[in-house]
Protein backbone atom coordinates (compact mmCIF):
# COMPACT_ATOMS: atom_id res chain seq x y z
CA UNK A 1 0.00 0.00 0.00
CA UNK A 2 1.08 3.56 -0.66
CA UNK A 3 0.29 4.88 2.83
CA UNK A 4 0.15 7.60 4.02
CA UNK A 5 -1.44 8.26 0.61
CA UNK A 6 -4.91 6.85 1.29
CA UNK A 7 -6.33 7.59 -2.17
CA UNK A 8 -3.38 5.87 -3.82
CA UNK A 9 -3.81 2.93 -1.44
CA UNK A 10 -7.47 2.60 -2.41
CA UNK A 11 -6.45 2.46 -6.08
CA UNK A 12 -3.82 -0.18 -5.33
CA UNK A 13 -6.30 -2.18 -3.26
CA UNK A 14 -8.79 -2.22 -6.13
CA UNK A 15 -6.09 -3.27 -8.57
CA UNK A 16 -4.76 -6.01 -6.29
CA UNK A 17 -8.14 -7.56 -5.58
CA UNK A 18 -10.04 -6.87 -8.81
CA UNK A 19 -7.30 -7.28 -11.39
CA UNK A 20 -4.81 -9.61 -9.70
CA UNK A 21 -7.26 -11.66 -7.64
CA UNK A 22 -5.51 -11.03 -4.32
CA UNK A 23 -7.23 -12.02 -1.08
CA UNK A 24 -5.88 -9.00 0.76
CA UNK A 25 -2.89 -6.78 1.38
CA UNK A 26 0.12 -6.24 3.64
CA UNK A 27 0.25 -3.17 5.85
CA UNK A 28 3.07 -1.95 8.03
CA UNK A 29 2.20 -1.56 11.69
CA UNK A 30 3.01 2.15 11.59
CA UNK A 31 3.43 4.65 8.79
CA UNK A 32 5.71 7.52 9.70
CA UNK A 33 4.70 7.07 13.33
CA UNK A 34 0.95 6.79 12.68
CA UNK A 35 -0.69 3.50 13.71
CA UNK A 36 -3.47 1.73 11.84
CA UNK A 37 -6.31 2.73 14.18
CA UNK A 38 -5.74 6.41 13.39
CA UNK A 39 -8.72 8.19 11.81
CA UNK A 40 -6.56 9.12 8.82
CA UNK A 41 -6.79 5.50 7.69
CA UNK A 42 -10.54 5.13 8.26
CA UNK A 43 -11.45 5.25 4.55
CA UNK A 44 -8.97 2.49 3.76
CA UNK A 45 -10.21 0.33 6.64
CA UNK A 46 -13.81 0.84 5.50
CA UNK A 47 -12.93 -0.36 2.00
CA UNK A 48 -10.97 -3.31 3.33
CA UNK A 49 -14.01 -4.22 5.41
CA UNK A 50 -16.35 -3.91 2.42
CA UNK A 51 -14.13 -6.28 0.52
CA UNK A 52 -13.75 -8.68 3.49
CA UNK A 53 -10.00 -8.45 2.90
CA UNK A 54 -7.22 -10.25 4.71
CA UNK A 55 -4.72 -7.75 6.14
CA UNK A 56 -1.31 -9.07 7.12
CA UNK A 57 0.37 -6.62 9.49
CA UNK A 58 4.14 -6.59 9.75
CA UNK A 59 6.11 -4.31 12.08
CA UNK A 60 8.30 -1.48 10.90
CA UNK A 61 10.88 0.57 12.73
CA UNK A 62 9.41 2.30 15.75
CA UNK A 63 8.93 6.05 15.44
CA UNK A 64 11.98 7.60 16.98
CA UNK A 65 15.58 6.39 17.04
CA UNK A 66 16.37 2.86 18.19
CA UNK A 67 17.84 2.34 21.63
CA UNK A 68 21.62 2.27 21.66
CA UNK A 69 22.95 -1.27 21.45
CA UNK A 70 19.50 -2.85 20.84
CA UNK A 71 18.71 -3.50 17.16
CA UNK A 72 14.98 -2.97 16.37
CA UNK A 73 14.41 -6.61 15.39
CA UNK A 74 15.20 -7.83 18.92
CA UNK A 75 12.34 -6.14 20.80
CA UNK A 76 11.06 -3.06 18.96
CA UNK A 77 9.24 -5.01 16.24
CA UNK A 78 7.19 -6.85 18.86
CA UNK A 79 6.24 -3.55 20.46
CA UNK A 80 5.33 -2.08 17.07
CA UNK A 81 2.91 -4.94 16.39
CA UNK A 82 1.39 -4.59 19.86
CA UNK A 83 0.98 -0.85 19.46
CA UNK A 84 -0.94 -1.10 16.20
CA UNK A 85 -3.23 -3.82 17.61
CA UNK A 86 -3.97 -1.63 20.63
CA UNK A 87 -4.53 1.30 18.29
CA UNK A 88 -7.14 -0.66 16.34
CA UNK A 89 -8.88 -1.85 19.52
CA UNK A 90 -8.96 1.61 21.10
CA UNK A 91 -10.38 3.10 17.90
CA UNK A 92 -13.14 0.45 17.98
CA UNK A 93 -11.96 -0.59 14.50
CA UNK A 94 -12.30 -4.27 15.32
CA UNK A 95 -16.08 -3.87 15.76
CA UNK A 96 -16.59 -1.12 13.22
CA UNK A 97 -14.91 -3.18 10.49
CA UNK A 98 -15.73 -6.78 11.48
CA UNK A 99 -15.11 -8.26 8.04
CA UNK A 100 -11.40 -7.45 7.95
CA UNK A 101 -9.34 -10.52 8.87
CA UNK A 102 -6.19 -9.14 10.52
CA UNK A 103 -3.10 -11.36 10.78
CA UNK A 104 -0.39 -10.08 13.11
CA UNK A 105 3.11 -11.37 12.57
CA UNK A 106 5.43 -12.87 15.20
CA UNK A 107 2.71 -14.37 17.37
CA UNK A 108 1.04 -11.01 17.91
CA UNK A 109 4.01 -9.35 19.60
CA UNK A 110 3.47 -8.98 23.34
CA UNK A 111 -0.31 -9.44 23.21
CA UNK A 112 -0.68 -13.06 24.41
CA UNK A 113 1.63 -12.45 27.36
CA UNK A 114 0.46 -8.96 28.37
CA UNK A 115 -3.22 -9.08 27.37
CA UNK A 116 -4.46 -8.63 30.94
CA UNK A 117 -2.42 -5.48 31.48
CA UNK A 118 -3.25 -4.14 28.02
CA UNK A 119 -7.00 -4.59 28.50
CA UNK A 120 -7.03 -3.30 32.08
CA UNK A 121 -5.05 -0.15 31.37
CA UNK A 122 -7.20 0.62 28.31
CA UNK A 123 -10.20 0.91 30.64
CA UNK A 124 -8.60 3.91 32.38
CA UNK A 125 -9.88 6.25 29.65
CA UNK A 126 -12.58 4.06 28.10
CA UNK A 127 -16.07 3.01 29.27
CA UNK A 128 -15.46 -0.49 27.88
CA UNK A 129 -14.79 -3.43 30.17
CA UNK A 130 -11.69 -5.59 30.47
CA UNK A 131 -13.66 -8.53 29.07
CA UNK A 132 -14.85 -6.48 26.11
CA UNK A 133 -11.37 -5.24 25.23
CA UNK A 134 -9.84 -8.68 25.73
CA UNK A 135 -12.33 -10.13 23.26
CA UNK A 136 -11.15 -7.61 20.65
CA UNK A 137 -7.53 -8.52 21.28
CA UNK A 138 -8.40 -12.20 20.87
CA UNK A 139 -10.01 -11.50 17.50
CA UNK A 140 -6.67 -11.11 15.72
CA UNK A 141 -5.07 -13.93 13.81
CA UNK A 142 -1.31 -14.39 14.28
CA UNK A 143 1.49 -16.30 12.63
CA UNK A 144 4.23 -18.38 14.23
CA UNK A 145 7.16 -16.58 12.57
CA UNK A 146 10.03 -16.32 15.07
CA UNK A 147 7.51 -16.81 17.87
CA UNK A 148 7.65 -20.49 18.83
CA UNK A 149 9.33 -21.71 21.99
CA UNK A 150 8.28 -24.10 24.77
CA UNK A 151 7.20 -21.07 26.82
CA UNK A 152 5.56 -18.94 24.13
CA UNK A 153 3.56 -21.41 22.03
CA UNK A 154 1.23 -22.52 24.86
CA UNK A 155 0.43 -18.86 25.58
CA UNK A 156 -0.24 -18.10 21.91
CA UNK A 157 -2.57 -21.09 21.59
CA UNK A 158 -4.28 -20.40 24.90
CA UNK A 159 -4.98 -16.77 24.13
CA UNK A 160 -5.82 -16.76 20.42
CA UNK A 161 -6.91 -20.37 19.91
CA UNK A 162 -5.51 -22.72 17.29
CA UNK A 163 -8.10 -21.52 14.78
CA UNK A 164 -6.45 -18.07 14.82
CA UNK A 165 -2.83 -19.19 14.37
CA UNK A 166 -1.05 -19.69 11.04
CA UNK A 167 2.35 -21.19 10.31
CA UNK A 168 5.01 -18.65 9.31
CA UNK A 169 8.79 -18.42 9.09
CA UNK A 170 9.63 -14.73 8.43
CA UNK A 171 11.80 -15.83 5.52
CA UNK A 172 13.64 -14.14 3.80
CA UNK A 173 13.98 -11.49 6.54
CA UNK A 174 14.98 -14.08 9.13
CA UNK A 175 18.31 -15.83 8.78
CA UNK A 176 18.47 -19.46 7.67
CA UNK A 177 19.53 -20.37 11.20
CA UNK A 178 16.58 -18.47 12.68
CA UNK A 179 14.09 -20.12 10.34
CA UNK A 180 15.51 -23.56 11.15
CA UNK A 181 15.45 -22.89 14.90
CA UNK A 182 11.83 -21.74 15.11
CA UNK A 183 10.61 -24.33 12.59
CA UNK A 184 12.22 -27.05 14.69
CA UNK A 185 10.59 -25.61 17.81
CA UNK A 186 7.24 -25.69 16.06
CA UNK A 187 7.73 -29.29 14.91
CA UNK A 188 8.54 -30.33 18.49
CA UNK A 189 5.73 -28.36 20.13
CA UNK A 190 3.04 -30.41 21.82
CA UNK A 191 -0.42 -29.86 20.35
CA UNK A 192 -3.43 -31.79 19.15
CA UNK A 193 -3.19 -33.18 15.59
CA UNK A 194 -6.27 -31.20 14.52
CA UNK A 195 -4.73 -27.99 15.85
CA UNK A 196 -1.50 -28.63 13.97
CA UNK A 197 -3.41 -29.35 10.75
CA UNK A 198 -5.31 -26.08 11.16
CA UNK A 199 -2.13 -24.08 11.78
CA UNK A 200 -0.21 -25.79 8.97
CA UNK A 201 -2.86 -25.37 6.30
CA UNK A 202 -6.51 -25.24 7.26
CA UNK A 203 -6.62 -21.72 8.67
CA UNK A 204 -4.80 -20.28 5.66
CA UNK A 205 -7.18 -22.01 3.28
CA UNK A 206 -10.15 -20.59 5.15
CA UNK A 207 -8.78 -17.05 5.33
CA UNK A 208 -7.38 -16.78 1.83
CA UNK A 209 -10.38 -18.17 0.01
CA UNK A 210 -11.86 -15.26 -1.91
CA UNK A 211 -15.38 -14.36 -0.65
CA UNK A 212 -18.18 -13.52 -3.03
CA UNK A 213 -17.86 -9.96 -4.31
CA UNK A 214 -19.68 -7.50 -2.06
CA UNK A 215 -19.65 -4.77 -4.68
CA UNK A 216 -20.24 -4.42 -8.43
CA UNK A 217 -17.15 -4.95 -10.54
CA UNK A 218 -15.81 -1.74 -12.02
CA UNK A 219 -16.24 -1.79 -15.80
CA UNK A 220 -12.95 -2.51 -17.49
CA UNK A 221 -13.26 0.50 -19.78
CA UNK A 222 -13.47 2.81 -16.76
CA UNK A 223 -10.61 1.17 -14.89
CA UNK A 224 -7.34 3.06 -15.42
CA UNK A 225 -5.31 -0.01 -14.47
CA UNK A 226 -7.04 -2.00 -17.22
CA UNK A 227 -6.40 0.83 -19.68
CA UNK A 228 -2.70 0.86 -18.78
CA UNK A 229 -2.55 -2.93 -19.08
CA UNK A 230 -4.19 -2.81 -22.53
CA UNK A 231 -1.77 -0.08 -23.57
CA UNK A 232 1.17 -2.21 -22.44
CA UNK A 233 -0.18 -5.22 -24.35
CA UNK A 234 -0.54 -3.07 -27.49
CA UNK A 235 2.97 -1.67 -27.13
CA UNK A 236 4.36 -5.17 -26.58
CA UNK A 237 2.61 -6.42 -29.73
CA UNK A 238 4.00 -3.48 -31.71
CA UNK A 239 7.51 -4.16 -30.42
CA UNK A 240 7.21 -7.84 -31.39
CA UNK A 241 6.03 -6.83 -34.87
CA UNK A 242 8.94 -4.41 -35.18
CA UNK A 243 11.38 -7.10 -34.09
CA UNK A 244 9.95 -9.51 -36.64
CA UNK A 245 10.34 -6.85 -39.32
CA UNK A 246 13.94 -6.21 -38.26
CA UNK A 247 14.71 -9.94 -38.34
CA UNK A 248 13.17 -10.25 -41.82
CA UNK A 249 15.17 -7.25 -43.05
CA UNK A 250 18.35 -8.68 -41.56
CA UNK A 251 17.68 -12.01 -43.21
CA UNK A 252 17.20 -10.28 -46.56
CA UNK A 253 20.35 -8.19 -46.14
CA UNK A 254 22.32 -11.27 -45.11
CA UNK A 255 21.12 -13.13 -48.16
CA UNK A 256 21.97 -10.20 -50.42
CA UNK A 257 25.41 -9.91 -48.86
CA UNK A 258 26.08 -13.59 -49.45
CA UNK A 259 24.92 -13.22 -53.05
CA UNK A 260 27.21 -10.23 -53.58
CA UNK A 261 30.18 -12.12 -52.15
CA UNK A 262 29.39 -15.08 -54.39
CA UNK A 263 29.34 -12.92 -57.54
CA UNK A 264 32.35 -10.73 -56.64
CA UNK A 265 35.49 -10.73 -58.89
CA UNK A 266 37.54 -12.29 -56.13
CA UNK A 267 35.09 -15.15 -55.88
CA UNK A 268 35.13 -15.56 -59.68
CA UNK A 269 38.94 -15.75 -59.74
CA UNK A 270 38.83 -18.33 -57.02
CA UNK A 271 36.47 -20.48 -59.08
CA UNK A 272 38.73 -20.21 -62.17
CA UNK A 273 41.80 -21.25 -60.19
Amino acid sequence: MTLPDVEGSLDELGYAMDELGASGVILLANVEGTYLGDSRFALLLAELDRRAAVVFVHPAQLPGPPAAGIPPNIADFLLDTTRTAVSLVRADAIRRYPHIRFILSHGGGFIPFASGRLAMTMTFDSPRTVEDLTADLRSFHVDTAQAVSPASMPSILSFFGADHVLFGTDWPHASDAGVAYFTRNYAEASMAPDDRAAIDRGNALRLLRRPAASHPTTPTAANPRAIFAERDRTLTAEIVDDLDAVRARDATLTGSHRSLRKDSPTAAEGRRS
